[in-house]
Formats: C-alpha cells, sequence, structure tokens
C-alpha cells in the first residue's frame, strides 16, 4: 500500500492534451430551463440551460447546439435572429456570440471595458428596427453594438430589464425609469413601481400596456399611476414573465399560467410546481409557453396544444447526484421534480452500456421543499432512494420506511444528509447530531454521549474493512475523527495531534487500497493510510484545476473533478479535459462515479452529465416508449391481504428468463429479458407477455415483463412500467396482458404511451367484454382467471388434462400450478373447476 501512495505523491504533470478521439466522450444534457424564442423562415430557436434548441416547424425535426458545436458555452440566457438570418446569442457568463445564416462559425464579440468572465451573463439582448444589438449585463448596463460598424456604445446606464418600442425607442428600468431615443438618456415622468427589485421584469405589449413585474406583484401603469396586482394566493413570487395583447393579459407563474379576469388572477392552465417557464410569442403574434422540457401553443380558449418535447432521453439538463449501481446501471437524481407527476420523485436510471433510461419513480413525495429531500444510495439493497427529513421517512421504488418520527427527534433538515453502510444501516450526518438506526434500534451521537466536541457532524465514508468515518467539528476550528466498528466509536484522531486533520473535508472517500482521500474544495488533496498522512504532491495539476470538487479512483488512476475541468492521471501521463479540448460538456466537474466498465461520469452544474467512454457507448435513439398498467392474477390474489403472494421468489423459484419461448407463445427473449439482480425479484409474483395491437388488431410487439405484488407491471431491471421499443408514442395501441395460466385480457380502448396514470385492468370497464372476462373475486376486486393451463385463450377439459399429467410434483414451476405456489396439488384444480368454459375474446385466443 505504500508503494502505491508513492507512486501516486509522485505523479507528474506531463501533459494537458485530450486523447486521440473527441468521440470519446458522451454527453448527457438536455434543457430544463427554456428562457426565449426567436423564429426565423419556419424555424424556432430556443434560448436555454442546455444550449440552443432549432426546432422546423416544418419538419418537426430538432437540433441541440453545444459547445462542443461552437458555442462559447452551454448556458444561453437570450437569442434573436436579425433579418439577415445571423443568430446572436447571449450566455450566461460570456458575453454574446453570432453565427451568420451560412457560416458554422460562431464568434463571440468582446463586451467593451469588460473581460469575458463571470458577472457578464446576459440578462436582455434584443434588436432594433436598424438591426443593431442592445443588450444588459449585470456588469456592463446597457449597451449598443453596431453590426454595420462593430462599434460600441456604452450608456453608463445601470438597468435590471429594458425594451425596444414600436418608434425603436429603448426604455430601461433600474431604481428609475429612463429612455434612449437618438443616443441621448431622458428620465421620463414615470416613476418606477414600489420595491423596483433587481429581479424585475420590464414589459410594454403592442397594445400599449406596460408591465413591471417584482416580489410585489405585477404592475400595471394606467391612467399615469401604477396600479399593483398582487400575485395570487395559490402562486409564489417565483414569476416568469407577463404577456398582453388587446384584450386579455396573462402571466406565468410556478403553478401554471393566470389571467387577469375583474381584476383577479384566474389560473386558466393549471400545472405541477417548477413546471412552466415563460410566455413568449413568434412574429406571428402567436402565443406559446415553454414548458421545463420543450414548449407549447395557447390556444385560444385558454388551452394548451400538443407539447414539442425537447427532452431528449427523458433527462433533465442539471443534476444534484450519480449513484452507480449494480449491474450496469447509473442512477441519476435531478434538481427538478417530475412534472408530469408532483406526488413522485425524479430519478432517472441509465444502462452504462446503452444509455437508455428508465425513470424511477419513487412514490410518496411530501411537499416541494428540496432542503427536505436528500437522495442516496444503498449498497446493502442495491438501490437508489431519498430520505424525506420533514418525515423522517426513507422511500424507495417498491416501499418506504420510517427510520425516525420527525415529530419526536428534532434535526436540522436542511443538514440531514443520508449515509447508508454496507450493512444496510442508515446515518444521518446533521448540524444538531449524528443520527444512526440499524433498522430496529436508533440512536443520536452528541456531546453528550460521545467524546466528539461538537454536534456538527461535517463528513462520512465507510472503508473496506466496514468502519465508517466521520468528521466533527464547527466552522474552521479542528476537533475530531471517529470510527465507527459496528458497535463502538474508537481510534478518535483530534486536530491538536494530527495538524493535517480537516474538519470540513468535502471530498471524503476511500480508495481501491483502502487509502482515506480527504481535502477542502480550495485546498489540496490529501491522503491517509491508517498510519500515515501525506498530501498529493502534484503542484501543477493542483494549480491548474484549483477548485477541487470530488476524486474517483479506477485501475490505479486518480480521476479528479474540479470547476475547470477533469483531470485522469494514469502513471506518469495526466491529462485534463475541458471545453478547450475536448466534448466534455461544461468546465464546471461537480462530482465524479466510475462505473463498472470503467466509463468515467462527471455532473456539471447546469450541463448535464459527460462520460469518458471506455466501452462504446452510444447515445441511440430516444428512449423506448413506456406502457404503465395494473393487473392482478386471481390464482395469486389474497383476501384480505389486497395483494398477491410472491412464493416463487420467496422460495428462489422464479425463473431469471421469461417462461414463454415454447407454443403457443414461442417468444423470443432479448438481452433485456433477463433478471442479473436477485433482489428485482423479491416483490415479484410472476412474469407475464404485454403484446399491443395496431388499430386493426395486428400484433406489433411482444414483450415479457414481471408482474409484482400489487398488480404493477415492471421492466426486469425493477422499474415500473415496460418498455416498448417497436411502439410510437404518437399513435395508439390495444394491450394484451398474457399470463402462462390465466385467461388473457386486452384493453377496451387504445391507448397511447407513455401514459404516466397505470391502465387499469382490473376494472372490467377497462378490458373489453371485461364482466366475462375479469373475475370477481368480492370487495370490488376483479382479476383475470385462473385455470388456462396450455395458454390458448379458452378454459376447457384440455386445460384439465395438461393439469392432471402434472398432478403431485412440487418445488416445480409448472404450468398448471394456478395458485403460483411452485406446486402442483389439489388446490389448483379447486381454482381451475369453476372457470372451466370461460373463453377468452377473439384477440386473446391462440
Amino acid at each position: 500500500m505504500k508503494q502505491i501512495i508513492i507512486l501516486i505523491v509522485n505523479f507528474i504533470l506531463v501533459s494537458s492534451t485530450l486523447f486521440a478521439n473527441n468521440n470519446e466522450w458522451v454527453s448527457l444534457v438536455t434543457p430544463n430551463k427554456i428562457y426565449n424564442v426567436a423564429d426565423y423562415n419556419g424555424k424556432y430557436y430556443f434560448s436555454s440551460n442546455a444550449g440552443l434548441i432549432v426546432y422546423d416547424t416544418t419538419t418537426g425535426e430538432q437540433q441541440q447546439l453545444l459547445t462542443k458545436d461552437g458555442l462559447p458555452e452551454n448556458g444561453i440566457n437570450k437569442v434573436v435572429v436579425d433579418n439577415a438570418g445571423s443568430i446572436w446569442i447571449g450566455t450566461y457568463d460570456n458575453g454574446i456570440a453570432v453565427k451568420t445564416l451560412n457560416s458554422n462559425t460562431w464568434e463571440t464579440i468582446p463586451l467593451p471595458g469588460a473581460s469575458l468572465s463571470s458577472g457578464n451573463a446576459v440578462l436582455n439582448l434584443l434588436l432594433d428596427s436598424e438591426q443593431n444589438i442592445w443588450l444588459t449585463t449585470f456588469n456592463t448596463g446597457i449597451l449598443k453594438y453596431n453590426t454595420t460598424t462593430n462599434e460600441w456604445t456604452d450608456f453608463d446606464l445601470f438597468a435590471w430589464d429594458f425594451f425596444i418600442d414600436e418608434a425603436d425607442i429603448v426604455w430601461t428600468i433600474g431604481d428609475e425609469i429612463n429612455t434612449i431615443e437618438n443616443g441621448q438618456v431622458t428620465l421620463t415622468d414615470i416613476p418606477a413601481p414600489p420595491s423596483s427589485y433587481g429581479a424585475s421584469r420590464f414589459y410594454k405589449s403592442n397594445f400599449g400596456h406596460l408591465f413591471v413585474i417584482n416580489t410585489m406583484g405585477i404592475h400595471h401603469y394606467v391612467n399615469d399611476a401604477w396600479v399593483n396586482y398582487p400575485f395570487p394566493a395559490d402562486a409564489t413570487f417565483w414569476f416568469k414573465n407577463v404577456y398582453a395583447n388587446e384584450n386579455h393579459i396573462w402571466c406565468s407563474l410556478e403553478k401554471g399560467i393566470y389571467q387577469l379576469i375583474n381584476q383577479e388572477w384566474v389560473r386558466v392552465i393549471d400545472a405541477a410546481d417548477y413546471n412552466f417557464g415563460y410566455l413568449l410569442t413568434n412574429s406571428n403574434n402567436e402565443l406559446l409557453v415553454t414548458l421545463n422540457t420543450g414548449f407549447a401553443p395557447v390556444n385560444a380558449d385558454n388551452t394548451l396544444g400538443e407539447m414539442v418535447n425537447f427532452q431528449h432521453r427523458g433527462m433533465s439538463a442539471n443534476w444534484a447526484n450519480l449513484l452507480p449501481l449494480n449491474d450496469d446501471k447509473m442512477a441519476l437524481r435531478t434538481f427538478e421534480y417530475n412534472s408530469d407527476d408532483p406526488n413522485t420523485f425524479d430519478v432517472t436510471v441509465l444502462d452504462v452500456n446503452t444509455l437508455a433510461h428508465t425513470p424511477l419513480n419513487i412514490p410518496n413525495f411530501s411537499g416541494n421543499n428540496p432542503q427536505q429531500h436528500h437522495e442516496f444510495y444503498n449498497p446493502f439493497r442495491q438501490e437508489a432512494g431519498y430520505l424525506d427529513s420533514s418525515t423522517g421517512t426513507v422511500h424507495y421504488a417498491q416501499e418506504s420506511m420510517q427510520i425516525y418520527n420527525a415529530n419526536e427527534i428534532t434535526l436540522n433538515s436542511y443538514q440531514a444528509n443520508p449515509f447508508v453502510d454496507s450493512r444496510g444501516h442508515y446515518w444521518l450526518r446533521t448540524t444538531s447530531g449524528l443520527f444512526y438506526s440499524d433498522g430496529e434500534n436508533s440512536q443520536i451521537f452528541s456531546i453528550d454521549n460521545t467524546p466528539f466536541e461538537s454536534n456538527y457532524f461535517r463528513s462520512i465514508a465507510e472503508d473496506k474493512e466496514g468502519q465508517v468515518w466521520v468528521t466533527n467539528g464547527v466552522n474552521s476550528t479542528t476537533t475530531l475523527w471517529g470510527i465507527w466498528d459496528g458497535t463502538t466509536w474508537s481510534n478518535y484522531l483530534s486536530g491538536d495531534d494530527y495538524p493535517e486533520i480537516d474538519n470540513n473535508p468535502t471530498i471524503f472517500t476511500f480508495d481501491d487500497n483502502n487509502v482515506l482521500w480527504f481535502g477542502r474544495i480550495l485546498n489540496d488533496l490529501k491522503y491517509y493510510d491508517g498510519n500515515n498522512f501525506g498530501t498529493y504532491t502534484n503542484d501543477e495539476l493542483i494549480a491548474q484545476l484549483a477548485y477541487i470538487t470530488d476524486v474517483a479512483f479506477y485501475n490505479n488512476e486518480i480521476i479528479i473533478a474540479s470547476r475547470y475541468g477533469l483531470a485522469i492521471v494514469s502513471g506518469n501521463e495526466t491529462n485534463v479535459y475541458n471545453t478547450d479540448n475536448s466534448e466534455i460538456t461544461d468546465d464546471v466537474c461537480l462530482q465524479v462515479k466510475v462505473d463498472s466498465n470503467g466509463n468515467i461520469w462527471t455532473t456539471h452544474e447546469y450541463n448535464g452529465v459527460s462520460i469518458f467512454n471506455r466501452a462504446d457507448l452510444a447515445l441511440g435513439e430516444n428512449p423506448a416508449p413506456i406502457l404503465q398498467a395494473q393487473v392482478f392474477l386471481e390464482g395469486a390474489y389474497g383476501i384480505p391481504s389486497g395483494a398477491m403472494h410472491t412464493q416463487y421468489a420467496d422460495q428462489n423459484a422464479l425463473p431469471t428468463t421469461p417462461p414463454y419461448t415454447q407454443a403457443p407463445w414461442n417468444y423470443t427473449p432479448t438481452n433485456n429479458d433477463e433478471i442479473t439482480n436477485p433482489s428485482t425479484t423479491t416483490y415479484i409474483t410472476d412474469w407475464v407477455l404485454v403484446e399491443a395491437l395496431d388499430a386493426s388488431f395486428n400484433s406489433i410487439q411482444v414483450q415479457a415483463a414481471l408482474l409484482d405484488r400489487l398488480g404493477n407491471l415492471r421492466s426486469t431491471d425493477g422499474s415500473l412500467g415496460v418498455k416498448m421499443n417497436l411502439l410510437d408514442e404518437n399513435q395508439q395501441y390495444y394491450f394484451i396482458i398474457r399470463h402462462r395460466n390465466h385467461l388473457d385480457v386486452i384493453s377496451d380502448a387504445p391507448l397511447t404511451l407513455n401514459n404516466t396514470t397505470p391502465y387499469d385492468f382490473t376494472n372490467p370497464a377497462n378490458v373489453m367484454n371485461g364482466f366475462s372476462q375479469l373475475k370477481d373475486l368480492g370487495n370490488g376486486v376483479y382479476a383475470m382467471h385462473s385455470g388456462d393451463t396450455d395458454g390458448n385463450g379458452v378454459i376447457s377439459v384440455i386445460d384439465f388434462n395438461a393439469y392432471a399429467a402434472q398432478s403431485g410434483n412440487i418445488n416445480q414451476y409448472l404450468n398448471a400450478d394456478h395458485n403460483i405456489d411452485n406446486s402442483v396439488t389439489i388446490a389448483d384444480f379447486n381454482l381451475y373447476l369453476p372457470n372451466a368454459s370461460v373463453i377468452g375474446v377473439t384477440y386473446v385466443r391462440y
């Protein structure tokens, strides 16, 4: 181990070059914030936090332009297109850039008297009638760029926002309202409205309406005075913008679109929290609304038209955490909530080989305060989850459990950062103590019951021997590290004895050789091998990265994430990747993980995930549409439990591949049909087949799926829903649910994917000829008839003969096992007998 350390600390920065092929980088970045739109010759140009989105209104084709396509950065606040077709963009931090109509090159135009660094966020960007560019930034105030002479004019006038009216007069708002006409700044007679706060929007409609939006509401200038319309009671102050025409006034807020009716705001288009964006107009004065992942037109009756979705692969653009799972999976949790279902927590699970994704909708999401919801990975269960610290409950996709009662135990919820060790025990590192639970017993470690000197627990990690390490201290005071061996605390290390100890190491992790690496973001990297402390001495590299955020290890490589790129140190070779020399999507790298194939994943502040591709990853097509559905099997259903049993899974008898390869199904499994994670089956009742039919009842796709105890269809990775990769999410299909010894059922009506509300096959109204095709189990419960032993869609004496041939066999997975208990007994005959002569509808029979 010491030899490894000596090798590491003697690494030398040899180069900062890119490995030969830019294609080694794969990017996962899609917009979740869309700010404005410009249109030219039938194309829409949307600015977003994930580049410039180009949408062709004629063909429906989409294009996403990023730094790899020449943009100065991926964060684009504003876009305009001039009469010549030149595209002008205003960025988060790098001023403005332009691409002419027939050019493939973006030209960054330096701002006058300012370096292109943080603070040059373009707040607004507009064109006047002479096609000059007007803009304002945090650093520069109002600027004009003459596109003919390439000259700047700085009006030395700070403004939060501005607009250009139909007479080419520029109106600005700061602490006062000014106009700029013919190069002259004039103070208007219009006073600034109350609380002209820094986030104000300033807007004038084509019909003379003048508006200011700030935290006090929307101010409308009428009859030489400001009239304030406070935000509606059911809204938040997180405003977007306002739009008005001759007859109506709308505003966009977090919960939807509101219209001013009789001097009151009325929500005319409803939305979940964190869903809606800006009200925009195109060149034909048609009203659009941007959503987190696309846009939709607003109809005359205040309804939304068909949404255009820019959310490729179904993922948002900024990531809070990477959670490596088993079986070549990676879970990614975003800062955004699931806009389709506010009661679920948005986690995406990706297959690291194909980057095919599955939304992992974790239920029981309570409230929308991100400070009370903390993601974690449970290595014992090999699942991603989250903690709701407002209730003390942890949530997985399959179940929830309360680990403490928030009404009885007071913890600082803002700092209740969860950690799960390899035993499956829960730790909450807080500023009011260290909470611990083994699932049955819990306690809080504090200054009252340990030698720790503070209740502020900073960092936590587990070593390769199963010991949990924590750091403890307040502000810059170095106190203690403690080590938990599973029963007691020991081996306290005091900063008084070890000056290398930092009480607030943001980086705190063990490498494959059980060496602890630690250090603060702005300082150097350090390590501790259990006996000695050391410092990573590659000073040139540390200086280049400057602001280290995370570190990972793979096959004696050190991978360092920083706000200035990602470094891979291998032997005596070092490569630093940034937007100047690679297709990494952002220089700001926050978190780094390595998957089982050696691919390096790094998250970015605004620009998704970049993956250093060492295993031939391919982006592929958009994800397969997903069918969500629920159905019960009579033979497995238990009353009064209200669920089906899982005896196959309990006895390890559930096949790992679909049992439908023989007649009459003749199903051909794919690579995705194998269960590779045993923990997936713990809540599974049996295998089923899902068949999709078009409007003419022609079979389009058959897909194997798992059925859980609550009747939900699941993919083999355990995720909710069935991926139907041959289907078109814009088309409607009938769906058949098939089981090897229950009577198949078909949906009464066609439906489209991706359906967020599961299609309920337990409701006879949803099943073709439902009351004859489903078994009434009492208490309003309906299930598929048991007893179709040969699976042909007719329960007859042939099925009895098949039962008789297998009767008496125990501990075997057989089709005559009508009650799904792994044995063929008289109980299976008792299920068959009352269902004899039941016939499935034409479309389900073989």
